[in-house]
This record gives structure tokens, sequence and C-alpha cells, in this order.
């Protein structure tokens, strides 16, 4: 009996046990190298690439706008900000600097019905599913408290 169990001790401590994080962390990075092998093979440009990675396995925030706009110009400097203060996945995208094939992906990706072309438009979706849609510029304040209503950040 004592044989047995210095057996499994010293296989235990040879392979470890896998703690529940570090399952949780092998499977996001299983299924992220899955995704991306998948996209690679479609050519998707890699900026785009981490985008859709992202959104499949993430709560993350995407904001869309263009670079001659002065909303955009100040709902980017917001977006920074609450990105460094909370630790908040976000993507600021200027439209009119990306290439058409990735506009489409960015488009195409999610079935957005809300969207009418006005900018800044922001999409949040958490695991693929898109949870909020707003359309215009938001204040720190009522930005920081909208991702409170999403339960993206806590109170």
């Amino acid at each position: 009996m004592k044989k047995i169990l210095l057996l499994l001790l010293i296989v235990f401590m040879l392979f470890g046990c896998e703690t529940q994080e570090e399952r949780i962390k092998r499977e996001k990075d299983e299924k992220v190298e899955e995704i991306t092998k998948e996209l690679t093979s479609k050519e998707i440009p890699k900026d785009v690439q981490n985008w859709i990675v992202s959104t499949t396995l993430d709560k993350v925030i995407t904001v869309f706008c263009i670079t001659t706009s002065k909303k955009c110009t100040e709902e980017k400097n917001i977006i920074e900000e609450i990105k460094t203060e909370y630790n908040v996945n976000m993507y600021y995208i200027n439209v009119d600097e990306i290439p058409d094939e990735s506009k489409n992906i960015y488009k195409t990706t999610y079935d957005i019905e809300d969207y009418t072309g006005y900018l800044p438009y922001m999409l949040v979706t958490d695991s693929k599913e898109v949870i909020s849609t707003h359309t215009d510029m938001l204040k720190k304040e009522d930005f920081v408290n909208y991702l409170k209503e999403l339960k993206i950040i806590s109170s």
C-alpha cells in the first residue's frame, strides 16, 4: 500500500495537478489557437483576427469612428482613460483608415440592425453575442455608468 501511495505521489510530482485557473487558461489558449488557425487560413488581416478572437471569447467594447470627427477624437481620449483605469478590453477603429476588406469583416461579423452610419458607434459584445449598441458620444461618467449597467466593470 505504501508503495502505491509513494508511486502516486511521484507521478503527481512529476506531472503535477492542473488547477482550475490553469485549466481555464489552457482551454482559452486552445480556443484562441483554433480560432486563429481558422482565420489565418482565410487570410484575414492580423488586427481583425485579434478583434474576432477577443469578441469570441471575452466582453469587448468596439467603437467605430472616423479621423475627421471631433466627437470621435473626444471619444477616443475618453476610451483610453477608461481602458487604462478599468482594464477593459476595448477597440477603437477609425473606419476611414482601414482597408475595405477589413471594413467588410467588421460590418458583417455581427448582425447590427440599428447601425445607421452615424459615428461614433459602439458595439458591446460578450462571447460572440451583441449585448448592447450605442450611437453617439458618451461623456466619461456616462460611459462608465453604461459599462457598469452592462456589468463590464464593477460598481
